[in-house]
C-alpha cells in the first residue's frame, strides 16, 4: 500500500474521530507501533467517561443526586443563562454539543416552543448504558463529533448552540468552537459553560488535554501544553466574545459568543 494512500486514510480517520481515529487505524489496519502515552491517552479518556456515566446512571446521580431527576424531567425550565440568549420568537431550535447520555438543558420555557438536538461522540456507548439501566431519554444524543457539525447540519441552522463541560475534551476544541459558530444563525449565540483550566487542574490526564480560560484582559483562550490560541482576537471578524467567571473554589467559565 502506497504512502499516499495511507496518508489519505489517516486524514479521513482524523476528520471522523480525531486522534482516536488515527490510533485505531495504526493499530488495527496497519499494525504499526503506537507510543504508549498516545495509545493510553485516548483509551483512558474513553474508559473514564464511560465509567463515570455508568456509575451516574446506576446510582441515579452519584455525587450529584439532584441532577438525575432534573435531566429526566420533561417540565424542567430552560436554564436562565441559556434562555436569556434566545432570539425573540415563538419556536427555537437549540443544539447541545457533547450532551452525554442525557442533555442537561431544561425542556420548557413559558410561551415558547423549544426543540433540542443533542449530539455526542460517544452516543453509541450512551445508548448501551441507557438500555442497561432501563432509562428512556427525553432527547436522545446522536453520534457526531463536535469538530464535524457542518457535515450533518447546514450553516445558520440553530437559534442557539450550547456546550457544557465537553469542548475541552475534544481533540481539536478550536475547530469545535468554530463549527458551533458556523451552525448557529447570524446574530445568535453560542454559549459555553466549562471549568476554567480543566486540563491543568486535572494534570493533563485522559481527555483533559486543553484549558478553556479567560485571560487577564477578558479574552477567551484555548490552550494545550504546547499552544495557546486567543479566540477573541483570532475570530473577531466572525463573532463577538465575552467571558465571565463564577465565584467559588472552582471557577466556571461562562463564554457567550455572538455570531456576526
Amino acid at each position: 500500500m502506497s504512502m499516499l494512500h495511507r496518508a489519505r486514510c489517516a486524514s479521513t480517520a482524523y476528520r471522523k474521530e480525531g486522534l482516536r481515529g488515527i490510533m485505531h487505524l495504526l493499530l488495527s489496519r496497519y499494525g504499526l507501533p503506537v507510543t504508549g502515552s498516545a495509545e493510553c491517552l485516548w483509551r483512558e479518556g474513553d474508559r473514564g467517561e464511560i465509567a463515570f456515566w455508568d456509575e451516574w446512571l446506576r446510582t441515579k446521580g452519584s455525587r450529584w443526586p439532584a441532577s438525575y431527576p432534573e435531566r429526566l424531567d420533561p417540565d424542567l425550565l430552560l436554564q436562565p443563562t441559556v434562555a436569556s440568549m434566545l432570539p425573540a420568537q415563538s419556536k427555537v431550535d437549540i443544539l447541545d454539543v457533547g450532551a452525554g447520555p442525557l442533555t442537561s438543558l431544561g425542556k420548557k420555557l413559558p410561551g415558547r416552543e423549544i426543540e433540542i438536538t443533542a449530539i455526542d461522540a460517544r452516543a453509541d456507548e450512551w445508548d448501551r448504558l441507557l438500555e442497561k439501566y432501563g432509562v428512556q431519554p427525553i432527547v436522545r444524543s446522536q453520534k457526531l463529533l463536535a469538530e464535524e457539525l457542518t457535515g450533518r447540519f447546514a450553516v445558520d441552522t440553530f437559534d442557539l448552540v450550547y456546550a457544557r463541560n465537553s469542548i475541552d475534551h475534544c481533540d481539536d476544541p478550536e475547530r469545535a468552537v468554530v463549527q458551533m459558530i458556523e451552525v448557529v444563525k447570524p446574530r445568535c449565540y453560542v454559549v459555553l459553560e466549562h471549568s476554567q483550566n480543566e486540563g491543568e487542574h486535572s494534570g493533563w490526564r485522559g481527555p483533559h488535554q486543553h484549558n478553556l480560560s479567560m485571560s487577564s484582559d477578558g479574552a477567551f483562550t484555548i490552550a494545550s501544553k504546547r499552544l495557546l490560541v486567543d479566540m477573541t482576537a483570532k475570530y473577531a471578524d466572525l463573532c463577538c466574545i465575552e467571558c465571565r467567571l463564577t465565584c467559588g473554589p472552582r471557577a466556571w467559565l461562562i463564554t457567550k459568543i455572538r455570531k456576526r
